[in-house]
């Protein structure tokens, strides 16, 4: 098992060789410091996406199940149809939007990037940079969900005010 783990050990050495070739140890941690960065970057611009278009299944599912019993989702024994309707939207429509989302992930990478580097510099934490990043990583997350909630709330009650429904019965 020793020989195992010292050949495993002697491969990534290799490949970490044959990618970074002779940087010195400061640049290969600045290297794997920006790859972090800009892959968060990118897993939380994907987030974003996907909660936005969650949001917007969400209205979707809400217009159809309220267009179709005139009841709130809310109301006693609705919740579960509601539920089905939105996972019959999702099952739709996720694969055939897949594409679109991965170039609007793209898309918003630069901005989304912006956001956060601007978040960095306003925040207290410059002398803790890992913190500093943490942290305004974590106020675009929050950012994030809160717009996504937003849109959701705001489409749900917009369709129950064009439906005549109210959201709470």
């Amino acid at each position: 098992m020793a020989a195992a783990d010292q050949s495993v050990n002697d491969y990534a050495n290799d490949i970490q060789k044959r990618l970074l070739g002779d940087l010195s140890q400061t640049q290969r941690q600045a290297l794997v410091a920006v790859g972090l960065k800009t892959g968060a970057m990118f897993v939380l611009a994907y987030g974003l996406v996907d909660k936005l278009l969650r949001a917007i299944s969400f209205v979707l599912a809400w217009a159809a199940s309220i267009s179709s019993t005139r009841l709130s989702p809310f109301a006693a024994g609705q919740w579960s149809a509601f539920m089905t309707t939105h996972a019959t939207i999702r099952m739709v429509y996720v694969p055939v939007l897949f594409p679109l989302h991965v170039l609007v992930t793209v898309a918003l990478a630069l901005p989304y990037r912006s956001l956060i580097l601007s978040l960095q510099r306003r925040l207290p934490l410059q002398n803790r940079p890992w913190l500093n990043a943490g942290l305004a990583l974590t106020i675009s997350f929050a950012l994030g969900t809160g717009l996504a909630s937003g849109v959701a709330a705001v489409g749900v009650g917009l369709a129950s005010l064009v439906v005549g429904v109210p959201v709470f019965a």
